[in-house]
C-alpha cells in the first residue's frame, strides 16, 4: 500500500509546500508540492442537515454572547458527549424539547418571556440556517429584528431616511404611528404556520412527484396521424402514486390545506381519472372492494365510475360495449348493434384482434375509450379491471380538457 497522501492544506509558512500524512505510521509532513505522492478521492458537497457537523456549527451560533450563562457553561461542560447524544437523538427521530423557563419582564413593559433550554436552543438555531435559506428572500426589506445584516443600526439609519422624505427635509411636518400586536407570539395560529411550511416543502416535494409520475403513468404519441395519450391505469407506476398520495394526505390533514389540496387537484386534473378523494381519504376510483356476483353488476358500477367514457369489456375473444355506449359507438364505428346480451339491453362488439381498428375510428371521431381487461375466474364471475384509458389528444390538452369521469 502506498504510504504517502496529499493532504488539502498548503503550509503556512511555505505556499509551495503542502502537508501529506503517511498512512503507514500516521506521521505528517510537509513537502514541494511538486513531489509524487498520492491522493485519496472523498465525497464532497455539503454536509447534511442532520450531521455533527452541522450541529457544532449550530452550537457555535448558539453560544455567542450566551457562553458564560449557566446553561451554557453546563451543556459545555460535557460539550462532545451532550453533542454526540443531541445528534443522535435528531438523527434517529427521538429528540424531546426540554421544559422551557417561564418568567415576566416589565420592560419595555408587561410581558411573558419563555426562555427555552440551551440544549433547545441548539436545536433552534440547527432548524433557522435551513428556513433562512427558504424565506429570507420573501421577507419584506423594512424587516429588522434577528435577520442577517439587519439589526437597530440598521433599523434606525432606515427611519431617518423616510423621515427626511416624509418633512422634505424637515421643512413640513410629518406624523408617524407605533402599533404592537397583541400577544403576537401566543396568538399564532399553530394550523396556519404549520400549512405555510407544508404548502413550501411538502406540497413543493410532492407536485415534483406529481409531475414525475404523469410521465410514468400516461405517454403521448403518434397514432395513424393523430396524437394520442395512453393512461396505464392498471399499471405499478399508478399504484405506487396511490400509495404516496395516501402518505402525503396522512400528514396534510394534521393542517387546515382543504383549500390547498383543491388548488393541487385542479392543477393536476388527471388525477381524478384515477382516484376518488373525500376529505383526506383516498380511493382507486376503479376498485370494488367486495366481489360482483353478477356480470351486469360488473358493467354498471364500471360504467358509472367511466361516466361519459365508452367501456370495452374484454369477453373472452372479443371486445363488447353495452347499454347506451353500445348504441352511441354502434354508430360512429359502423357496428352491428345487438337488441340483448348477457342481460344487459343493447349490445355491440369486435374481435379482439380489431382492436386497431376500432380505436382508429373512435379517434376520427374524437372519442376517448377505456379498455376493461379479463382476469381470473372468481367465485361467481371473471374479475375485471380497468387497464388503460385513451384520448385523442395530448396530454397537455389532456390536462386542459380532463376525460369526462366524474
Amino acid at each position: 500500500m502506498p504510504s504517502n497522501y496529499w493532504s488539502s492544506t498548503t503550509n503556512a509558512g511555505n505556499p509551495n509546500n503542502a502537508w501529506h500524512v503517511n498512512f503507514n505510521n500516521g506521521n505528517d509532513n510537509n513537502d514541494n508540492k511538486s513531489s509524487a505522492y498520492y491522493v485519496r478521492a472523498v465525497r464532497g458537497g455539503k454536509c447534511s442537515l442532520l450531521s455533527f457537523s452541522s450541529l457544532y456549527a449550530a452550537y457555535l451560533d448558539c453560544r455567542k454572547r450566551k457562553r458564560g450563562t449557566l446553561n451554557a457553561l453546563r451543556f459545555e461542560y460535557r460539550l462532545l458527549v451532550n453533542l454526540f447524544q443531541l445528534a443522535q437523538e435528531i438523527q434517529q427521530g427521538t429528540y424531546q424539547p426540554s421544559r422551557s423557563v417561564c418568567f415576566v419582564t416589565t420592560k419595555p413593559k408587561t410581558r411573558e418571556i419563555f426562555a427555552a433550554d440551551f440544549r433547545d436552543r441548539i436545536v433552534h438555531h440547527l432548524v433557522v440556517r435551513e428556513l433562512e435559506k427558504i424565506y429570507e428572500p420573501k421577507f419584506i426589506y423594512d424587516s429588522y429584528a434577528s435577520r442577517p445584516d439587519k439589526g437597530t443600526h440598521a433599523a434606525v439609519r432606515r427611519l431617518q431616511k423616510f423621515m427626511l422624505q416624509a418633512t422634505r427635509n424637515r421643512k413640513i411636518s410629518a406624523w408617524y404611528l407605533q402599533l404592537d400586536i397583541r400577544s403576537f407570539f401566543m396568538s399564532i395560529d399553530k394550523n396556519i404556520l404549520f400549512s405555510l411550511l407544508v404548502r413550501r416543502r411538502v406540497v413543493g416535494n410532492l407536485k415534483a412527484g406529481l409531475k414525475a409520475s404523469a410521465v410514468q403513468i400516461a405517454e403521448t404519441f403518434p397514432f395513424h396521424g393523430k396524437e394520442v395519450t395512453r393512461i396505464n391505469v392498471h399499471s405499478e407506476a399508478a399504484m405506487k402514486l396511490r400509495q404516496t398520495l395516501a402518505s402525503y394526505l396522512g400528514h396534510l390533514k394534521h393542517a387546515d390545506t382543504h383549500h390547498l389540496l383543491q388548488a393541487l387537484w385542479a392543477r393536476f386534473p388527471w388525477l381524478n381519472l384515477l382516484f376518488l378523494r373525500v376529505g383526506y381519504h383516498l380511493y382507486a376510483r376503479f376498485h370494488y372492494p367486495g366481489e360482483f356476483r353478477t356480470f351486469r353488476s360488473q358493467v354498471c358500477f364500471l360504467q358509472f365510475r367511466l361516466a361519459g367514457v365508452p367501456a370495452l369489456f374484454r369477453v373472452g375473444k372479443y371486445y363488447e360495449l353495452y347499454g347506451r355506449d353500445a348504441q352511441e359507438i354502434s354508430k360512429v364505428c359502423g357496428l352491428q348493434l345487438l337488441p340483448e346480451k348477457r342481460g344487459i339491453q343493447y349490445c355491440t362488439g369486435f374481435p379482439r384482434q380489431n382492436l386497431e381498428w376500432f380505436l382508429v375510428r373512435l379517434f376520427a371521431a374524437g372519442r376517448e375509450v377505456a379498455v376493461v381487461e379479463q382476469g381470473d375466474r372468481g367465485q361467481y364471475v371473471h374479475n375485471r379491471y380497468v387497464k388503460e384509458l385513451w384520448a385523442p389528444r395530448p396530454l397537455p390538452a389532456l390536462a386542459q380538457k380532463p376525460l369526462s369521469v366524474h
